[in-house]
Order: structure tokens, then C-alpha cells, then sequence
């Protein structure tokens, strides 16, 4: 009865001391990245959806307004849990269970270890706990199908923490915001057996543990954190998502290879629609063709010449990246793809021509380019 009661006694003190997940940054095997280092190759680039939830479900509906959704984009610039005015705003807020979703160009690709990491504003206290606002974490690559993180905690949930309260970073696994500003919470795609995302969408964790309100763990659990936080910034402060792995297919090369690492991050310009040089060649033009984006290109990317009595089109693209076809119709939505000849004239530079008689060289062609 004695060895009984030691051994409950055991597993109670251990718990409190910590969960079985790895610690803050200083810690073994933690997931923390610093903001300041070299893993990381680029940042989050546009916002896809922002939906802010109230500053304390079933308390206040005011929507937390402190920030704004361009505050996550770019480097992580949080210093910590100070609302100093400045412009932009470091963070924005996601209210209680608000979400946030951010695109990627390039996209995140599966490398060894964390892919992403995600940076919150929180701050450490003592015995290595952290004022920590949580989210959970989910991924897509095509924007619309959006997978979760597998989130656990193992925060105890007898008693809520109090707005203010701390909690354990080793209580926590899968759940953004376990660290302190300046140092992210690493994700791996593998995790989730993807190898590619293109958005990454942050959904605030409702810490209430005592109204039917709260949000619950993969394993079904609630989280407890601090709530209710009736202030402007309620819910998960959102810094930034910073790019560990890139993607490595041949659109995301291109982009690398065009454009800055500044420029990169400005999807008015790598957008697939954009035209940088004004050119009248889209992006996804000047990728397919082999062309620079940022070079006027006079001629067109579509020759068509007088040949006899017929006509000949011409138009040279790119083998290794995409599929390009030529469409005939004589109407605007009767179109159908024709053969071409095709020529190696270059590395992975092929000339398709097509020599079309008087009598079949009506209406109109266009090319259709295919990304793989």
C-alpha cells in the first residue's frame, strides 16, 4: 500500500514540474527559431483571409482591433508584450478564436526538420513559464483544402489561468505561440506527410476551461490559457510566419532566380498575372517562354506570318517547366488544340511551328500554358 502511494505521489510531482514536451528556447531539443537566424529564407507574403474574433467570447463581442493583417507579413519585428504606438504595428490580434490566413510565394517546402515557424509576442516568467497566447496551425497547398497541426495540451484544466497567467511550454506541442517573442515555434510538413504549402492559416485558441466555450486539443482536451483577455489585443498576437524550407519546383526557382529577396515578398510583382515590365507577357508567360521579367520583350510571344497561301505560327518555350499548347477557334469558346512541329533550339528551348493553308487558317489561336 506504502509502494502504492509513493508511486501515485511520483507521477503528480512530475507532472508539475513539467510535461513531456521539449521547453523554451534554452531547453533540449526545443523548437524555438530565432528571429535572427540565417534558417530562415523568406516570410510570409500576402494575406489570403483575416476574420477577427471578439475581444472575450460571450463577454464583449467588440472585435480585438490592434494591429492590422499586414502587421504579419514580412520579418518578425515583435519585441515582446509592449503596445507602444508605432507604424506599422509589430503584431496583429485575432480576438477570441479569430483567424488569419497567410499565402506564400514561394511556397513552404518539406526539408529536414521544421519547414515554418510561427512568432507570437509573449514573454517568459518565472520557473521557465511564458505568458503565452495560443493558435493553432493549419496548412494548404492549393488555398481552399486547409490541413491541422495535430495540437496538444497537457495544461491542466481544473483551474482557468487567469488573464495574465503563465503556463508551460512543455505542456505544449503542435501550438503556436509556446515561445517567446522573438523566437518562433517550428512546424514540419512532414508532420502532416506534405511536401509543399502555399497558405498557412493561425486560428486563436479560446482558453476558456469553464463556460462550454473553449477550444479543444487534438485528443479532444481543452486548452487552458489566459482568458479571458478583455483588451483590444485579445486572443493570439500574431508576429510573423518565417520560411525555413522553400519549395523547390521549377516556378518557385524562377521566382528565386528573378526577383530579389525583397521583391520577392511583393506579390503585385511574382504573381503569376503580374507584369512587372509592362510588356504585355505575364509572369507565367515570361516563365514558360524563358524570357526575363524584368526586360521589355518586343516581340510577341504568339508569331503569326503570311506563308503562301497560308499562314505559319511560331512561338518558342520552355521543355523542363511547362506544357504550352496551341488553341484554334472560330469562335470564342469553341477552341481546339492543334499539332505543332517542334524543334530543340536551345537548352530546354524548343520552336513549335504550325504552317496552316489558306483554307484552314481562319478564326482565331491562342497558346494555353499548363504549369505541372
Amino acid at each position: 500500500m506504502k509502494t502504492a502511494l509513493v508511486l501515485l505521489l511520483t507521477v503528480a510531482w512530475a507532472h508539475a514540474a513539467g510535461g513531456p514536451f521539449p521547453g523554451g528556447p534554452d531547453a533540449p531539443g526545443t523548437e524555438a527559431i530565432s528571429a535572427g537566424s540565417p534558417a530562415f529564407t523568406g516570410w510570409a507574403t500576402a494575406v489570403a483571409d483575416f476574420t477577427p474574433g471578439p475581444q472575450a467570447a460571450g463577454i464583449n463581442n467588440t472585435p480585438a482591433n490592434y494591429g492590422s493583417s499586414a502587421s504579419a507579413l514580412g520579418a518578425s519585428d515583435a519585441l515582446g508584450a509592449s503596445y507602444a504606438a508605432g507604424t506599422p504595428l509589430p503584431v496583429v490580434s485575432l480576438g477570441d478564436g479569430g483567424q488569419i490566413t497567410l499565402r506564400f510565394s514561394p511556397p513552404i517546402g518539406d526539408g529536414e526538420g521544421p519547414d515554418f515557424a510561427v512568432f507570437e509576442n509573449g514573454f517568459t516568467t518565472s520557473g521557465g513559464k511564458l505568458f503565452a497566447e495560443l493558435a493553432f496551425v493549419e496548412v494548404s497547398s492549393d488555398g481552399v483544402n486547409f490541413t491541422r497541426f495535430p495540437a496538444v495540451s497537457c495544461t491542466q484544466t481544473a483551474t482557468q489561468t487567469g488573464n495574465f497567467g503563465s503556463t508551460a511550454p512543455t505542456d505544449l506541442q503542435n501550438l503556436a505561440g509556446k515561445h517567446p517573442a522573438g523566437y518562433g515555434t517550428g512546424f514540419d510538413l512532414a508532420t502532416l506527410s506534405m511536401t509543399r504549402a502555399t497558405h498557412v492559416r493561425l486560428i486563436d485558441v479560446v482558453g476558456d476551461v469553464n463556460n462550454g466555450r473553449g477550444s479543444l486539443d487534438a485528443r479532444g482536451n481543452l486548452i487552458n490559457d489566459p482568458w479571458p483577455t478583455n483588451f483590444q489585443t485579445s486572443g493570439f498576437d500574431l508576429d510573423a510566419v518565417g520560411v525555413v524550407h522553400a519549395a523547390t519546383d521549377a516556378w518557385s526557382e524562377w521566382i528565386a532566380a528573378s526577383f530579389d529577396q525583397v521583391r520577392r515578398q511583393d506579390p503585385a510583382l511574382t504573381a503569376p498575372d503580374a507584369d512587372p515590365d509592362g510588356d504585355n507577357k505575364t509572369n507565367l508567360m515570361e516563365y514558360a517562354f524563358g524570357t526575363l521579367p524584368d526586360i521589355p520583350e518586343s516581340t510577341p510571344a504568339l508569331l503569326v506570318q503570311k506563308s503562301g497561301d497560308g499562314i505559319t505560327l511560331e512561338y518558342r518555350y520552355r521543355n523542363d517547366r511547362d506544357t504550352v499548347t496551341v488553341l484554334q477557334g472560330l469562335t470564342p469558346t469553341g477552341w481546339a488544340a492543334v499539332t505543332v512541329n517542334r524543334q530543340e533550339v536551345g537548352a530546354h528551348l524548343v520552336a513549335a511551328t504550325l504552317a496552316l493553308p489558306a483554307v484552314k487558317a481562319r478564326g482565331m489561336f491562342r497558346l494555353r500554358i499548363t504549369r505541372p
